[in-house]
């Protein structure tokens, strides 16, 4: 149900966000849970713009006739993450 003065974007971006808080089974108790939840989400976000940039640079890299291994990189940075 939407708040009286929500423009119908926010609306939207709020059932989204309850519905995520739903689906993957997370309560808040307090501030320190939303900045816990909005640090994962900023962090997920990031990574996937990272990904992107480095991607189109790659690319871009290639038609150039310039081989930088970007996706290696990338590659065994997550690779070292997920071993954490």
């Amino acid at each position: 149900m939407a708040r009286r003065k929500d423009s119908p974007q926010k609306a939207a971006m709020r059932e989204m966000m309850r519905d995520y808080l739903k689906n993957n089974d997370i309560s808040i108790k307090d501030g320190t849970d939303v900045n816990s939840i909005m640090r994962d989400m900023m962090s997920v976000l990031l990574e996937g713009a990272l990904v992107e940039e480095l991607d189109e640079e790659y690319f871009m890299q290639l038609r150039q006739g310039v081989f930088v291994p970007y996706l290696e990189m990338l590659q065994k940075d997550l690779d070292h993450r997920e071993e954490r």
